[in-house]
């Protein structure tokens, strides 16, 4: 019992305190990366407060490696023209002066349908003559 107590105490102070460093965005403005990588510190963070086979100090090594990639990748995207275009899509636009883009629409998946029902969600309301 007192293994748990100190592999999840350890855990939540180490992912707490590198989750502060890491990132401070809003859920509405993470993009797909910083949904995935949240999921893996998780995972990462469960596995090795359970796992009795792996020592916790081990398990904590991986943690901080894996937020240090994703920091370093962060900070690439920021500081370098070459390294977004590398880390990060670009921009698919799907309306422009007022005309819906199919090529757009067909880039990113998405129908019609589905594209007025993303605007209807954020108020959007779109006039059709």
């Amino acid at each position: 019992m007192m293994e748990i107590i100190i592999r999840a105490t350890v855990g939540f102070v180490v992912l707490y305190i590198l989750c502060r460093l890491l990132n401070k965005k809003l859920i509405a403005q993470m993009n797909f990366f910083d949904f995935v990588a949240g999921i893996t510190i998780g995972s990462i963070v469960a596995s090795s407060m359970i796992t009795k086979d792996v020592p916790v100090w081990i398990g904590m090594i991986g943690l901080i490696l894996f937020c240090f990639y994703t920091f370093l990748t962060s900070v690439i995207a920021i500081k370098s023209l070459r390294g977004r275009k590398v880390l990060e899509d670009e921009e698919t636009y799907l309306i422009q002066d007022g005309q819906v883009l199919e090529e757009g629409l067909k880039k990113v998946r998405l129908t019609i349908d589905g594209l007025l029902t993303s605007l209807r969600k954020k108020v959007f309301f779109m006039w059709i003559k």
